[in-house]
């Protein structure tokens, strides 16, 4: 039992830094000002998660716009990690 609870409270951890990620790919994209209250909160918490890899890929300038390829290549990632954890989580501590 508390074990499926505490795999909840990582799934939603990881969803919702999954979702800081893809903002933060929406709102380079676009261009958005860091000035701007609610992007400098997206960009701090994903600074923090992408410390490692934003220094080794840069955000890769398009026609105006630009892709924040560390992100793209965080969001992945996690993705894989909060993938691999589950199952070897639910493996030995969740009885189904």
């Amino acid at each position: 039992m508390l074990a499926k609870l505490l795999l909840g409270i990582i799934k939603t951890a990881a969803n919702l830094i999954e979702m800081l990620f893809v903002a933060r790919i929406i709102l380079k994209f676009l261009n958005a000002s860091g000035s701007s209250g609610l992007v400098a909160f997206v960009y701090d918490w994903t600074d923090y998660f992408l410390g490692p890899v934003l220094q080794i890929f840069p955000t890769l300038p398009t026609i105006g716009y630009g892709i924040d390829s560390a992100a793209v290549v965080g969001l992945v990632a996690y993705a894989l990690a909060y993938l691999i954890f589950g199952k070897i989580f639910k493996l030995f501590f969740v009885a189904e």
